[in-house]
């Protein structure tokens, strides 16, 4: 009996990688395999930590320095005085040196989303970033908002649903990890004449990891939690729709043709 496992590869099919090709894709599918493991557990304490700066009432009276263990907002005074800029296409977000006027908290770099162009700045942001007097909101050490004359803003780290950047850094880590194993799994089971079942399964099995990828490449860009949700959701479940619909037509095509 011939070794499914190794056999040759159909005409048109990129063939499986051997050696320290196949070497070096394993060990990078299980690094990302570990990060993604290791972020989706520090899951729960990002949601926790997000859930508590979004709840936290502003302390009264300002402590004196910042809190180890933070259950309030320390309002410090201050301005930004620096910009950091990364240049080219794509480029991400500034980040913004705010220097507090008590010395007793400390400065710090903070980035909001989608600051990346002028013509998007609200007008608390350009009051921000202009360097004028606004008022700092600590969660412990780090400012998480800012009150300014043309209102309130919150920081990348301070915004609700900030915990969702962890959630998908981890599904984003085990689609990749999981993409080599999964295209084994399906260069051993959606072969031609394996019933039509058992290949449209090992398909929807194969594409999951990649259009899981697709999925959190869709929801990093929206503010709103539940519009992140909705899109990874849409881009997963539309591409294993277009898959498994793909996977049949080859099947019933392979069936028709003459042998």
């Amino acid at each position: 009996m011939a070794d499914r496992t190794t056999r040759p590869s159909r005409p048109g099919e990129t063939p499986p990688l051997r050696g320290w090709r196949a070497v070096a894709m394993g060990v990078f599918s299980v690094l990302c395999a570990v990060v993604g493991v290791v972020a989706l557990a520090l899951l729960p304490g990002a949601y926790a930590e997000s859930s508590a700066i979004a709840d936290a009432p502003v302390c009264e009276p300002t402590p004196t320095a910042p809190q180890q263990d933070p259950t309030c907002l320390a309002e410090v005074g201050g301005a930004v005085d620096d910009v950091r800029r990364s240049s080219g296409r794509g480029a991400r977000s500034p980040d913004w040196h705010f220097a507090p006027d008590d010395p007793a908290f400390p400065a710090a770099w903070v980035d909001f989303r989608g600051t990346s162009d002028e013509d998007d700045w609200s007008a608390a942001q350009r009051h921000l970033f202009a360097g004028e007097p606004v008022t700092a909101r600590y969660w412990g050490a780090e400012p998480v908002a800012f009150v300014t004359q043309e209102g309130p803003l919150r920081t990348s780290s301070g915004r609700d649903g900030a915990w969702t950047a962890m959630l998908w850094v981890g599904l984003g880590g085990l689609a990749l990890g999981g993409m080599q194993p999964a295209t084994a799994y399906l260069r051993r089971r959606a072969t031609p004449g394996v019933p039509l079942g058992t290949r449209l399964r090992a398909t929807l099995v194969g594409a999951t990891p990649l259009w899981l990828l697709f999925g959190v490449g869709a929801a990093i860009f929206p503010e709103r939690v539940s519009t992140q949700v909705v899109a990874a959701a849409t881009v997963l479940l539309a591409g294993l729709a277009l898959t498994g619909a793909g996977a049949v037509w080859t099947a019933r095509r392979e069936s028709r043709a003459p042998r």
